[in-house]
């Protein structure tokens, strides 16, 4: 995965304690992919958080790639 075009290899890989429990609800395959979004407290010893604007990518040779760019949402927004 990158952030900012910056390789963070240590978000790369599931948890596996959140690999054990999504695998009561589905069968997970090899291969399968798991995007289940920042794990709480990932931050917090680099001091390093997303941001609106920061563009976070991940690649699979021979597949692609996926980009997302961070927004923020006014809680008005979200009250919807």
């Amino acid at each position: 995965m990158f952030c900012r075009g910056e390789i963070t290899p240590e978000l790369a890989t599931v948890n596996a304690t959140a690999a054990a429990t999504l695998s009561q609800f589905c069968v997970l395959q090899p291969g399968d992919i798991v995007a289940c979004g920042t794990f709480v407290g990932t931050g917090w010893p680099t001091g390093r958080f997303l941001r609106p604007g920061h563009v976070v990518r991940i690649e699979i040779d021979g597949l692609g790639e996926l980009s997302n760019a961070v927004v923020a949402y006014s809680a008005r927004a979200l009250a919807r």
